[in-house]
């Protein structure tokens, strides 16, 4: 089975705002480094906004993330399972520059079977 696999660069408010110039772009820079440990000290509605973010930019079916959970690093990303209010469940791993790969859960539960 092909696993499809989508990234998205995930918008973060602080970088978009400020100045010009070089200053800018270093507050841009030291914004996106912490974005991972940002969002793991979002409070859980917040985090499930974020991951829904991605689920939506991703181009994926969901109304809603009623919930989310941690789960192991996903190719030495942290990740997260969003659920969504129809039931389709999306992994959700974070780079450190704020990038989200958004999978399946089901095709990536099938994919560690095999």
């Amino acid at each position: 089975m092909m696993r499809r696999v989508i990234t998205v660069a995930l918008p973060l408010a602080a970088a978009a705002c400020g100045g010009g110039g070089d200053q800018s772009a270093s507050r841009n820079a030291a914004a996106t480094d912490d974005y991972v440990a940002r969002v793991r000290a979002l409070p859980p509605a917040q985090r499930d906004a974020v991951l829904f973010r991605a689920i939506r930019d991703a181009g994926r079916s969901c109304q809603q993330v009623t919930g989310s959970t941690a789960m192991p690093d996903v190719s030495g990303a942290p990740a997260w399972t969003a659920t969504c209010d129809d039931g389709g469940a999306w992994v959700v791993a974070l780079n450190p520059g704020g990038i989200a790969t958004v999978t399946s859960a089901a095709d990536l539960a099938g994919a560690k079977r095999n």
